[in-house]
């Protein structure tokens, strides 16, 4: 049974890419909204596990009390087997479940930063040493013990992790859509500033540039990491 569970944090952080993605290879999946608690299936009843971004840190448990509920379906995916890829917030919740610590980034990163590959994956076998990809976080996850660093970058020292070939922990978003992208940049001069968070204009002029790539690449590792565990 190939059945894939993705796990959505707030109704603005979507799917994005992924979905395009999950549609046009005709995944079955199903979409959660942990927010509105939505009953939280069992391993069994899915085959790979997909955990999206939101905006709440790993251990706001007492403002989002469904934090607890999905941290321990994470566990229990982890313990049973499942492939599982966590972004961003997804990845943080990943890694504190295998036991890394997630606290505050020196810097937050925000816009199109280059990450550069650290170690191998079989599922990223087509990307290359460096690629511009898209931000949004201040949290930052260790790396969990038996694991391995994907990715690094100037702001954050690991932007991704492994454990064996069937869990990736993203800390940034591959998933981001145009759409999602220029939603999230509305006000953002006026929000935040810093040496990692990008104006918005720049935001903006980096669609064109950087984003068919990013998706590009993102939707290989999928089809690469589909492949290895079906």
């Amino acid at each position: 049974m190939e059945k894939w569970l993705v796990l959505q944090h707030t109704p603005d952080d979507n799917p994005g890419t992924l979905l395009d993605w999950l549609l046009s290879r005709r995944v079955r999946h199903e979409i959660r909204h942990v927010y509105l608690d939505d009953r939280l299936p069992s391993p069994e009843e899915f085959h790979t596990l997909v955990v999206l971004g939101g905006p709440m840190n790993v251990d706001e448990e007492r403002q989002y009390p469904w934090l607890r509920t999905e941290k321990k379906l994470i566990e229990r995916a982890v313990d049973a087997g499942n492939p599982i890829v966590g972004i961003c917030l997804g990845g943080q919740l990943l890694g504190q479940v295998l036991g890394a610590e997630v606290r505050k980034n020196r810097h937050r990163e925000v816009g199109w930063h280059e990450i550069r590959r650290t170690e191998d994956h079989p599922g990223l076998a087509s990307w290359p040493e460096s690629l511009p990809v898209f931000h949004w976080h201040e949290d930052r996850f260790t790396l969990p013990a038996g694991t391995r660093s994907l990715f690094t970058s100037i702001a954050t020292e690991h932007q991704g992790f492994a454990l064996g070939d069937r869990i990736v922990g993203l800390q940034f978003h591959p998933e981001s859509s145009r759409e999602w992208i220029v939603s999230s940049c509305e006000d953002l001069d006026e929000r935040y500033s810093g040496p990692y968070v990008q104006r918005q204009d720049s935001i903006r002029r980096g669609l064109d540039v950087h984003l068919p790539g990013m998706t590009r690449r993102f939707h290989e590792f999928l089809d690469s990491f589909r492949d290895l565990h079906r």
